[in-house]
């Protein structure tokens, strides 16, 4: 794995629940009170013992309880054969649903994940889908099923219980959508094999990527094909421009869907998760290209490099703006090094990019910790963008002796000379300020 991947990877996907529909993508744990507002007096009596925290029992109490507890938590393992025990004569309900959100909100415990996998959850769960029409309970059991796969090893699942899970690729309903993707990426977490990914599911992904407008399900399905094409899992010859291409599409939908309102968009909290898988997507594309010879790939990503390094142009231009830099520094070096490391393979000529990163610099001066953090592939890819402009075109562009300044800077702040390009920058110096030597 390259540096920017071990510097850029997404956090293991946080175990979600979701009792409720949110209008805004939610990763938090539901808590008992969260569910309480949704759950009435009466039903709440009945899962008093499947919800009580251990600090609030004596030990007497415990010592009674204890055969009835899954595991080390304070969870009832009756209740949950009770409720899946109603799959045999299904009817489905308020009652159910909240019965099976509060086993989804129970998967945050690593021993219930393993205990509905000794009861043949995943199984159940095939056979319910396969046979219901109910799009919320077809929702639920595959968010369930993702979270016990996050605990245990996916691997253990039966190829057919993932081939009917990802047959739900083909659902209209978004909140279904959320979950297989959520699948995908729970089941490329942690492993190389990727057997289960075809042609298939990935023209359904790009299709989904291409066509919807809803911000969370795009957010879920860039985070599974950063999954997928992380480490150069899947294989070399299922990569076309069309992944890349709706992975763009996709990230400037969430973008226009997120653009009224007054703050900037990169750093609103779901934009900037986003922000972060589609430059990780760029670094995973970019490791292909470099190891491909296959031409139609390397022609349709060519033709597809000026728009997206134009995204990272917008992105950067976003720190520039951001009130609160410091708060995110972070991003902006993962931003820096994703460029660093693409730049070159992309062959990128794009100007505006040299002029944002100069514009960028008086912001990182200022922070001198974060700059030593990040001088080093600051510099190099300053450089390398020098190396490849003509300096007079550079100054028709607008490079001025104000941006001596910062290039002076830049070279006095102990530079690396063994930068490949550094000699590039020394000279754009001098000829900005003696002109070029006969």
């Amino acid at each position: 794995m390259n540096e920017v991947q071990e510097n850029g990877d997404v956090a293991e996907e946080a175990v979600i629940t979701n009792g409720v529909h949110d209008e805004e993508p939610n990763d938090e744990v539901q808590t008992k009170e969260d569910l309480d507002e949704n759950i009435d007096d009466t039903k709440l009596t009945n899962l008093q013992i499947s919800n009580i925290d251990a600090s609030e029992v004596d030990d007497d109490t415990q010592v009674k309880l204890k055969g009835d507890l899954i595991g080390e938590t304070m969870y009832s393992e009756s209740f949950v054969v009770k409720t899946l025990l109603r799959f045999n004569k299904l009817e489905w309900s308020q009652d159910l649903e909240e019965d099976l959100c509060f086993i989804w909100d129970m998967t945050v415990e690593p021993d219930v994940c393993d205990y509905l996998f000794d009861v043949s959850f995943p199984s159940l769960v095939c056979d319910v889908i396969l046979t219901e029409t109910v799009n919320r309970l077809t929702e639920i059991l595959i968010g369930i099923l993702s979270n016990i796969c996050i605990s245990k090893n996916a691997q253990e699942l039966m190829p057919e219980q993932i081939d009917i899970v990802l047959s739900f690729t083909h659902s209209d309903d978004p909140f279904i959508l959320i979950q297989v993707m959520r699948f995908i990426k729970v089941m490329c977490h942690n492993t190389s094999d990727l057997s289960f990914i075809n042609g298939d599911l990935l023209d359904k992904i790009c299709f989904i990527l291409s066509n919807s407008m809803n911000v969370q399900l795009l957010g879920n399905a860039m985070d599974a094909i950063c999954r997928i094409t992380d480490d150069k899992k899947l294989d070399l010859k299922m990569m076309n421009g069309n992944l890349f291409k709706s992975c763009l599409e996709g990230f400037k939908t969430i973008c226009d869907c997120e653009s009224n309102t007054e703050f900037n968009i990169y750093r609103l909290d779901n934009i900037k998760s986003t922000t972060n898988h589609w430059l990780q997507i760029l670094v995973n594309i970019c490791t292909y290209v470099s190891n491909s010879t296959e031409l139609d790939f390397l022609l349709d990503i060519d033709e597809l490099t000026d728009e997206a390094l134009q995204i990272v142009n917008n992105i950067l231009i976003s720190y520039q703006e951001d009130v609160e830099f410091e708060l995110c520094c972070d991003d902006l070096s993962f931003t820096i090094k994703t460029l660093n490391y693409v730049s070159p393979i992309l062959n990128a000529h794009n100007h505006k990019l040299f002029f944002t990163l100069l514009n960028i610099m008086p912001q990182l001066i200022d922070d001198q910790e974060f700059y030593k953090n990040i001088c080093n592939d600051f510099v190099e890819l300053l450089c390398y963008f020098i190396s490849i402009f003509n300096v007079n075109n550079l100054k028709e562009k607008g490079l001025s002796s104000n941006h001596l300044v910062i290039l002076e800077f830049i070279k006095n702040f102990n530079l690396d000379c063994s930068y490949k390009y550094v000699d590039n920058l020394n000279n754009m110096i001098k000829i900005i300020t003696v002109g070029p030597d006969d």
